[in-house]
């Protein structure tokens, strides 16, 4: 059921800066969301993690996936990456929620400012609550806020279309790695469209090794 649920979207100092767009000190209105799940009863706050955050934030990932791999990839994108979002909830105190996001390019477009979604937890206790499609819409907003223009997603077909991502194959862009019944999709955030035109993503370095290595089938 479709419900709307008062959230407190604070975005707080971080321990870390990116070049060119920083996600820090922009404090957010308290404003409203509407999401899927029963969060009516919880009162999440929204903020960029900080160096101290960490050690929960593996812990999230262990507990949802029950192994190491994404607190790895979350770590080693950290690592080497000059400019990502990092985006945590916290509910009455407690670290339950990770999302993070990290720059990725279009072949032939890089003028496009694009992020891909990768990876995303929440602790199994308030999982099915919404506390998933409230991060992904705070990332949304905090990403229009610095002028990116697209947000990509390998997700379900059945669950990221309503935030508004359409399949990538619409537009002819191409993604290098196959992940079971998972489909590469992409969100404007922008009012211009995207380009339209056979072209394959480009990820780091550090992406790409640990997306071959722990998750994919290279297509």
């Amino acid at each position: 059921m479709l419900k709307k649920v008062p959230i407190t979207a604070m975005v707080v100092d971080s321990d870390w800066n990116t070049q060119g767009r920083t996600f820090v000190s922009d404090a957010m209105p308290n404003t409203g969301y509407e999401e899927y799940g029963s969060m009516s009863s919880l009162s999440p706050t929204f903020r960029i993690a900080r160096l101290s955050d960490y050690d929960a934030i593996r812990q999230i990932y262990i507990q949802a996936f029950q192994r190491p791999q994404e607190a790895k990839f979350v770590e080693a994108i950290r690592a080497e990456q000059s400019e990502f979002l990092s985006l945590i909830v916290e509910v009455d105190g407690v670290i339950s929620g990770h999302l993070l996001a990290s720059p990725i390019s279009l072949a032939g477009a890089e003028e496009l400012c694009m992020m891909i979604l990768e990876p995303m937890a929440v602790i199994p206790k308030y999982q099915g609550d919404g506390i998933g499609s409230a991060m992904v819409k705070v990332a949304f907003e905090q990403l229009r806020m610095r002028s990116y223009d697209a947000l990509i997603v390998m997700g379900l077909p059945d669950y990221y279309p309503r935030f508004g991502f359409e399949p990538m194959a619409k537009f002819g862009w191409q993604y290098p790695f196959s992940i079971g019944c998972t489909v590469a999709q992409v969100a404007s955030l922008r009012d211009d469209p995207l380009p339209v035109g056979p072209s394959m993503l480009q990820f780091s370095p550090p992406f790409t090794q640990l997306y071959e290595a722990d998750y994919c089938i290279k297509q």
